[in-house]
C-alpha cells in the first residue's frame, strides 16, 4: 500500500480548523467527534491548527507542527491542550489484528 490514512479527534472544548499543507482536513472539529479517515501520500507535511472560520493564508495559526506519514500507516491525530494553545500528537494504529467492533479503535499511550 502506498498511502497513509489519517483521522483526527479533539479533546478541546472549542471547535478548531485543521489544515495539512494548506488544505482543510477538519472544519470546526468538535470535542470528541472524530473525522472520517482521509488518505494521503506518505511524506512529511505541515499541519496547522486555527480558530474556526479564519483564513489559513492570512492568519497566524494557533499551532504548527510537522508530521510524517508512512506507507500503509493508519494514524490518529489527537488535538489537546487549551483552545488558545492547542497541542497535537500523532498515534499509529495497529490495524493488523481485528479485536473490536467495526468502526472502533483503542489507543494506548505508554
Amino acid at each position: 500500500n502506498t498511502s497513509a490514512t489519517l483521522r483526527l479527534i479533539s479533546v478541546i472544548k472549542t471547535p478548531l480548523d485543521v489544515y495539512l499543507e494548506g488544505a482543510q482536513i477538519a472544519s470546526a472539529l468538535a470535542y470528541g467527534a472524530p473525522t472520517d479517515p482521509v488518505t494521503f501520500a506518505p511524506k512529511t507535511y505541515t499541519l496547522r491548527i486555527l480558530t474556526t472560520g479564519l483564513n489559513v493564508t492570512t492568519t497566524q495559526p494557533l499551532a504548527t507542527q510537522t508530521i510524517t506519514l508512512t506507507n500503509s500507516q493508519a494514524a490518529i491525530g489527537v488535538l489537546y491542550g487549551s483552545p488558545d494553545k492547542p497541542l497535537f500528537t500523532l498515534f499509529t494504529v495497529d490495524i493488523s489484528t481485528k479485536t473490536g467492533a467495526a468502526g472502533l479503535c483503542r489507543i494506548s499511550a505508554r
